[in-house]
C-alpha cells in the first residue's frame, strides 16, 4: 500500500463520515476492515496510522449503536495493542 494514498483515503473516510453521518452505516463493511488493516500493518508508516485512527473514530461517532457493535471488539483490541 502506498502511504500517501492511505493517508488520503483515511481523510476521505473521515470527511464522508462527518457529512453523511448515519447514512455511512451501509458502507462500514467496506471501510472499517481496511482501517483495521492499516492500523495492524507493520509496513504502513506510523504517520498514516493517526489519520486511520481518526477515520475510525469519526465512523464510530457518527454511526448508530447497532452498527458499531459489529466492529467494537476488534477496534478495542487494536487500540489496546497500540497502547
Amino acid at each position: 500500500m502506498d502511504n500517501d494514498c492511505c493517508g488520503l483515503a483515511c481523510g476521505l473516510v473521515s470527511d464522508l463520515s462527518g457529512s453523511m453521518m448515519e447514512r455511512m452505516n451501509e458502507y462500514l463493511d467496506d471501510f472499517v476492515p481496511c482501517l483495521h488493516d492499516i492500523l495492524k500493518s507493520q509496513k504502513i508508516d506510523r504517520k498514516i496510522k493517526l489519520p486511520a485512527l481518526h477515520a475510525l473514530a469519526d465512523l464510530a461517532l457518527n454511526q448508530d449503536i447497532m452498527a458499531n457493535q459489529h466492529y467494537r471488539s476488534e477496534s478495542l483490541n487494536i487500540l489496546n495493542q497500540a497502547a
